[in-house]
């Protein structure tokens, strides 16, 4: 087999995987996590003599709701819904999910005294199922296909 044969068997297997809403939702979601985190955490090591953390996980958390909404609305949900509308339920599930993980963060930080980036992983790691809950009960309901989160969505 040539390597272009070799090339287009795996395009035609990374395209069927990619029919599935949720392993788009974690690859976009692995994405905006990495780029999220190092976010944060650069903000992190910037402002740490002079912002509490729950304040530097809050300021990155929105900074990048932006083109995460724009990733989760075009790879993963395909939707072609209200911009706006749709944004405004981003938003609102990202305070929701900011919420939990702030107030998650401060028990690990003041409570439980776990070092501080161990602690942001943490909080970040554990938004993510809530991101996912929001995100297709709630901002992009109606858009994926109806029934098992097994079958691929359509588009």
């Amino acid at each position: 087999m040539t390597r272009k044969e070799k090339a287009g068997g795996l395009h035609v297997v990374f395209s069927k995987l990619l029919q599935y809403q949720q392993l788009r939702f974690l690859l976009v979601g692995g994405c905006n996590t990495v780029l999220a985190t190092a976010l944060i955490l650069g903000l992190q090591y910037v402002f740490n003599e002079f912002i509490p953390p729950q304040a530097v996980f809050a300021f990155g958390f929105f900074v990048y709701s932006i083109p995460s909404y724009l990733a989760m609305r075009l790879i993963v949900f395909k939707s072609h819904g209200n911009y706006v509308a749709e944004y405004i339920r981003y938003l609102f599930s990202v305070a929701i999910n900011c919420g939990f993980s702030v107030t998650f963060l401060t028990l690990m930080v003041d409570l439980l005294k776990i070092n501080v980036y161990v602690s942001h992983c943490l909080s970040i790691l554990s938004g993510i199922v809530i991101c996912y809950v929001l995100l297709k009960g709630f901002v992009f309901r109606g858009v994926s296909a109806p029934g098992s989160l097994d079958k691929p969505s359509d588009g």
